[in-house]
């Protein structure tokens, strides 16, 4: 393919680092990769929207080729009060997002553009930035959306605006499944893989028996972090590393006062982020909702760390029984599973000993080859 006449992408997302999230490491390594691939970015984005990290409003980097701009938002843990809120969290993230994405479009439309849009918040702006400036879109789909109460209407929206990109992505058939059921073109649906730094998460000196149960995660109740709390209080043996902040940190921060064998790390920035799967045997994720993917669980895997997770949504799909055990996420499943573990080594070591070459098989970064095409077949078009 010849080359394409001065590209850029412009990727529109709620969320960028150093925002913390499983959307935010995906999206650290998209733009690198892209980067190394000598392609322009533009990320339009908001200040960290649930992190206490604060960032510059804006950053160019000549050398890799992105440019950032993070605007200021109301509210300090008002996201968490409207996630299950679709509306409320629609006119939160979504009219702000687009009109700065607009006036920035404005300013680089000599250029050959393709707006990214990172979940639907992005994509309702991202297609009206279609309509207006006919430059194509593309969609990531990130959850499966299964839990979240839409109404009719909102349906019918979302139906319409996903229709008309050029391509909706999405990691799972779950969420394909979804998409297709609610009316969208199977025509522009494409299933890809995630990707990791597999020489950042790699695994250290492994043990023979889990010593170092670890959790990473927003610490909200949705995710399950209240079952590791309870796990701490049954078995004073094992250590509970929980690497995140949330509503629920003030209540884990009491309860780590009391247990010697609960520590808690909280915001940790992702470029540090493998130090501590690395301290640990054992990954936990007890997340009650159909998950779109679960990055963190491969990392986890990555750093040679066999997981105890929910059966729920996308996670049987991105991980087998060879380097993990998945099961409805209740505290009693979790409690049965551990035990099972401590009590029989050799099947935690079999386990440990497949999860490198299951990472190095399914999480490098030649599943981003689809995504080069897509970008440049739409440049091209």
């Amino acid at each position: 393919m010849a080359p394409i006449k001065d590209p850029l992408i412009i990727h529109l997302s709620p969320f960028f680092s150093p925002n913390i999230g499983g959307v935010e490491t995906y999206l650290d390594d998209l733009t690198s990769i892209i980067s190394k691939n000598h392609l322009t970015q533009t990320v339009v984005t908001y200040s960290p929207l649930t992190s206490s990290i604060t960032a510059r409003f804006y950053t160019h980097n000549q050398k890799s080729k992105i440019t950032i701009f993070r605007f200021p938002h109301l509210g300090g843990n008002l996201f968490h009060r409207l996630e299950k809120k679709p509306f409320l969290n629609f006119l939160y993230l979504t009219p702000y997002l687009f009109i700065v994405s607009f006036f920035i479009t404005l300013f680089k439309l000599r250029r050959n553009i393709v707006f990214h849009a990172h979940g639907l918040n992005s994509a309702f702006a991202g297609y009206l930035l279609k309509f207006i400036f006919h430059r194509p879109l593309i969609v990531n789909i990130y959850s499966s959306y299964d839990s979240v109460p839409f109404s009719p209407f909102f349906l019918r929206i979302i139906r319409m605006v996903l229709n008309q990109a050029d391509y909706i992505l999405t990691q799972s058939h779950d969420s394909l499944g979804l998409l297709k059921s609610i009316g969208i073109d199977p025509h522009k649906l494409d299933l890809y893989r995630h990707w990791i730094n597999l020489s950042r998460f790699k695994p250290l000196s492994p043990s023979k028996i889990p010593h170092n149960i670890l959790f990473i995660g927003r610490l909200i109740p949705q995710k399950g972090v209240r079952i590791v709390l309870k796990l701490a209080q049954i078995f004073p043996q094992l250590n509970f590393l929980i690497v995140g902040k949330g509503p629920d940190y003030q209540k884990a921060l009491e309860i780590s006062k009391i247990l010697k064998n609960l520590k808690l790390f909280g915001e940790i920035s992702y470029h540090d982020l493998h130090h501590y799967y690395q301290m640990a045997d054992v990954f936990l994720f007890p997340s009650l909702y159909a998950e779109g993917w679960g990055r963190t669980a491969m990392e986890a895997v990555a750093c040679g760390l066999p997981v105890l997770g929910s059966n729920l949504g996308a996670i049987p799909e991105n991980l087998d029984p060879s380097v993990s055990i998945l099961f409805k996420p209740t505290f009693n499943n979790f409690k049965t599973q551990i035990t099972k573990l401590l009590t029989t080594p050799k099947k935690y070591s079999k386990l440990q000993k497949n999860c490198r070459p299951y990472a190095l098989k399914y999480f490098s970064s030649k599943n981003f080859t689809n995504l080069k095409n897509i970008y440049l077949s739409t440049l091209a078009s």
